[in-house]
């Protein structure tokens, strides 16, 4: 829902784009936003080039950005993001699967109950799809215990909602603002976050 434009031109203070550079060459980014009245910040994007891939860089990328919401935006309680539903969750081969380790490695909780689908734009005549999303989150203080399932269904629903802007009466909006929040998910290893 980003373009490059609004990532570096047309950010707002809220919005932060971080790269990683290996000398000059830009090799990765992510680019995360804040909200600060419901105190969480959401990874966007994260991009590593992928001739730069599984050898850490992702892993670094986002403890980095980790520590740049504490430190800018201290009365942030917990970063979310979305990863697309792997189709079979046992699957860490996939790159849904994988991406879902991977985040859960790094200790982000997996949201349940909360899958989301979002509608996709498409041409003129053409059937309109969704995308299905996982929701993630990380916990910026203590072990994540002491989040809600009401404030985690908040933030779950505050990133959600930048899809359905357009398509206020979706019935997949409905449906996951009617959905009932499962106890959270813990990562099976809190990998070395800071």
């Amino acid at each position: 829902h980003d373009e490059i434009e609004r990532m570096t031109d047309e950010a707002h203070s809220s919005e932060t784009l971080l790269l990683l550079a290996e000398g000059t060459e830009v090799v990765g980014y992510v680019f995360l936003e804040v909200r600060r009245r419901a105190q969480v910040a959401f990874f966007w994007y994260l991009a590593i080039d992928e001739a730069k891939r599984r050898h850490g860089l992702g892993a670094s990328m986002v403890r980095h950005a980790l520590d740049v919401v504490r430190e800018r935006w201290p009365a942030c309680r917990a970063v979310f993001l979305e990863t697309a539903h792997p189709t079979d969750r046992d699957d860490s081969a996939s790159d849904a699967g994988w991406r879902l380790a991977f985040y859960q490695k790094l200790g982000f909780w997996r949201v349940r109950g909360l899958t989301y689908e979002v509608p996709v734009a498409k041409a003129a005549g053409e059937h309109s799809t969704s995308l299905r999303y996982d929701p993630l989150f990380f916990p910026l203080r203590g072990d994540g215990e002491d989040l809600s399932d009401a404030f985690v269904k908040r933030g779950v629903l505050e990133m959600a909602r930048v899809y359905f802007d357009e398509f206020p009466n979706d019935p997949r909006w409905a449906a996951l603002v009617a959905s009932e929040t499962q106890p959270s998910e813990p990562p099976t290893a809190r990998g070395g976050t800071t």
